[in-house]
């Protein structure tokens, strides 16, 4: 009896949580976002978004990684496509993310810079880094970047990449396209030299891509 009150009570808590994570997506929408509007859409009191979550950025953290999940989830139901390939359709993805919902990526990164003291949040493991490391990871294991090589080196350029890229993006010196260009083209450029033949076809054939997106550093927005 006891351990079934206290399951009934941990899957209500779990409840209030998908509920609040839900409501900071649809106050972020609306351009209302606050703890106090999120608990007023999740239907819950005030302090329960801190009892739950700790801060605002410990809230964002979670709508990040429910939507990293759901990104996750939408290349692999994409149908066949090789590792590399893969990389950067969710190169593809994170820029319409970015397009689609650019004030909650504005709030998740100024919660997380500020929580974290002002250190970047590249410094850090996190289901989005640990998101990257897998698509990367992957290509290792297929031959398609050399093996012996470490995914995490990879993954680590790879995200110094998306994150100078995210904060052209925040400073409003770049769109979400052309924020897929230089992430796309720089990771090409990095990938090339450790690629197989078939990894070094699909990595120029999406360096001439991505170039084409690219304006010359006088001509940024």
């Amino acid at each position: 009896m006891i351990e079934a009150a206290a399951g009934r009570r941990e899957s209500a808590k779990e409840g209030r949580r998908q509920a609040l994570v839900k409501a900071t997506r649809a106050s972020l929408a609306n351009g209302e976002f606050s703890m106090r509007k999120v608990a007023e859409l999740a239907q819950v009191s005030e302090v329960t978004p801190y009892n739950l979550f700790g801060s605002k950025a410990g809230l964002l953290a979670a709508l990040y990684e429910r939507m990293i999940r759901e990104s996750e989830t939408r290349l692999l139901s994409a149908g066949q496509i090789d590792p590399l390939s893969r990389v950067f359709a969710a190169i593809d993805g994170f820029g319409d993310n970015l397009d689609r919902h650019p004030a909650f990526y504005r709030a998740f990164f100024a919660a997380r810079l500020e929580s974290r003291g002002g250190k970047s949040y590249v410094t850090q493991v996190d289901e989005g880094v640990d998101y990257w490391h897998r698509l990367i990871g992957a290509t290792i294991d297929a031959g398609q970047i050399k093996a012996g090589l470490s995914a995490d080196l990879v993954a680590r350029h790879f995200i110094h990449i998306l994150s100078g890229a995210v904060q052209e993006w925040i400073d409003d010196a770049i769109d979400p396209a052309e924020w897929r260009a230089l992430v796309a083209h720089g990771f090409a450029l990095v990938a090339l030299p450790l690629a197989s033949a078939e990894g070094a076809a699909i990595l120029r054939r999406e360096m001439a891509d991505a170039a084409r997106g690219l304006r010359p550093m006088g001509e940024r927005r």
